[in-house]
């Protein structure tokens, strides 16, 4: 599949290899209070619990996946010309996600066959709904953009999140590892977004909170600066950190919505008018050191409606 010149493979290859490096701290801040006691988001623990062999599109460096690709059980029928979008009923995420997960266009990998610990999809808003979803986040981060045009959901595994764990890897630092195996793999998103041509753009990172506040911080901060930096109108004051709790039996549980997220887009949705949601279990509000009961989450991440584009209709 092609999305155009956009992502040819050798355009974005010869485009990331040009790109300066990513100006990463010498250290972050350490954090060890809760590496006893917790499990940590990794391939052994995390890819085990929500493996699955998803080898849609064309493999970009980051292993982004782009498809337009989609199966006829998904799809509804087109001379309708209005519904409302598909969407939880009041205090029934958990039901939701069971229901709604088996029917997914696309669920992003949290495995690939080179062992890399990011992985990420891009889907395009065309003329058919989209469905697609990340689980086992449990420890794990996820970034996610939208915009009129499309959806990115990734999935980066928490071990490069972890000091303690990179300072002996490879014989790499901290940072190094941090940069290579998470920054880097954020460089996709400049040929993907534009704020300044698409207002609607929006960031959000699904992180981790420990002890009600996000337990890497600083890591965190560097990922917004790198997006910022990468998507031309957007600003680090405009993403989003959304702090979450989920357990690691939770996360790949299929009758919880806990430590999932899904981005539900219809063409034909509100009044005929293209639209998407953007739906995530164990969020926390502000002002909250838990994530919320399920039957509490009422409201999506991230919501838009517009009038469709030409190739939405």
């Amino acid at each position: 599949m092609q999305v155009k010149s956009l992502l040819h493979g050798t355009w974005l290859l010869s485009l990331v290899a040009a790109l300066p490096s990513p100006q990463i701290p010498s250290s972050f801040p350490q954090n060890t209070s809760h590496i006893a006691q917790e499990a940590i988001c990794e391939p052994k623990s995390c890819g085990a619990a929500c493996k699955r062999g998803v080898t849609l599109g064309e493999t970009l460096r980051s292993h982004l996946r782009v498809t337009r690709s989609m199966t006829a059980n998904y799809l509804f029928s087109n001379h309708i010309r209005k519904r409302a979008i598909d969407r939880p009923a009041q205090g029934k995420i958990d039901a939701w996600f069971q229901q709604t997960w088996p029917r997914l266009t696309v669920e992003v990998p949290v495995e690939t066959d080179t062992g890399t610990t990011s992985t990420a999809h891009y889907m395009p808003f065309l003329n058919e709904p989209v469905r697609m979803g990340v689980k086992g986040l449990y420890g794990c981060t996820s970034v996610i953009i939208t915009s009129k045009a499309g959806a990115y959901l990734s999935h980066h595994w928490e071990t490069p999140f972890v000091n303690e764990f990179n300072s002996i890897r490879d014989g790499r630092g901290e940072t190094e590892v941090f940069s290579q195996e998470v920054v880097d793999y954020l460089q996709d998103v400049r040929c993907l977004f534009n704020k300044e041509e698409d207002p609607s753009t929006t960031a959000v990172i699904y992180t981790k909170l420990a002890d009600g506040k996000i337990k890497y911080e600083a890591q965190v901060e560097t990922m917004k600066d790198e997006l910022a930096s990468l998507i031309p109108g957007l600003e680090i004051n405009d993403i989003k950190t959304i702090g979450y709790t989920s357990g690691q039996s939770g996360s790949s549980d299929p009758a919880k919505a806990q430590g999932k997220i899904i981005v539900n887009y219809d063409n034909k949705a509100e009044d005929g008018k293209a639209a998407f949601e953007v739906w995530a279990g164990s969020r926390t509000v502000e002002g909250e050191k838990l994530g919320l009961p399920s039957e509490k989450i009422n409201e999506p991440l991230i919501k838009l409606d517009w009038d469709q584009l030409n190739n939405q209709k």
